[in-house]
């Protein structure tokens, strides 16, 4: 894309917004493939014992089975009822070396924000446990499980690893400035 025919009249931030739109095709085609999609799930577990929480035990009946976990009701760590599990979904960026780039909030607490969650959690005393995260690469034909690596305490940035034992050919690695001190006023960034 031609970006010096930028119109004169626009003023900064339309400037900045143009020249993103210039770039996106060409950084979507050499780096479109590094973006993946994050799945997990979380259950909550008892303290002290790991017993799972779970729905209370229903008859078959799939409308009454329904009624029971759309509703707010108390939840149990006794019988066989179907385990409290939430899901989520999030996007990472593979960054070199089969680690992943994400956000704290996803690989760290993801039940922190899921409002149903906490009511469980306050109501029973249980604490979350994640059970999965898994990195979906475009054009890779299974996920690849992450293990968390590092997190920062103070920024929504976390960063994991993929676990694969096979090369991750075709997962192109999003370049990251590795030097602060090369930003510059004006120097095209993407985030």
């Amino acid at each position: 894309a031609d970006l010096r025919n930028i119109s004169p009249d626009l003023n900064d931030t339309e400037r900045s917004s143009v020249r993103a739109l210039a770039l996106a095709p060409e950084l979507w085609a050499k780096y479109g493939n590094g973006v993946c999609l994050i799945a997990g799930s979380f259950e909550l577990v008892e303290p002290g014992t790991g017993r799972v929480l779970r729905y209370p035990e229903t008859e078959e009946n799939t409308a009454e089975s329904l009624l029971v976990i759309g509703a707010r009701q108390q939840l149990t760590y006794e019988g066989k009822g179907r385990i409290f599990e939430r899901e989520f979904e999030a996007t990472g960026f593979h960054v070199g070396s089969g680690y992943v780039l994400t956000n704290h909030h996803i690989a760290i607490e993801p039940w922190a924000a899921d409002r149903r969650t906490q009511f469980y959690m306050d109501s029973t005393g249980a604490k979350p446990r994640l059970k999965h995260l898994l990195a979906f690469f475009p054009g890779q034909r299974r996920p690849i499980p992450l293990k968390i690596k590092s997190s920062s305490k103070t920024d929504d940035i976390a960063v994991c690893a993929l676990q694969s034992k096979t090369v991750l050919s075709g997962i192109p690695s999003l370049p990251l400035e590795k030097e602060s001190a090369a930003l510059e006023i004006g120097k095209p960034v993407v985030t």
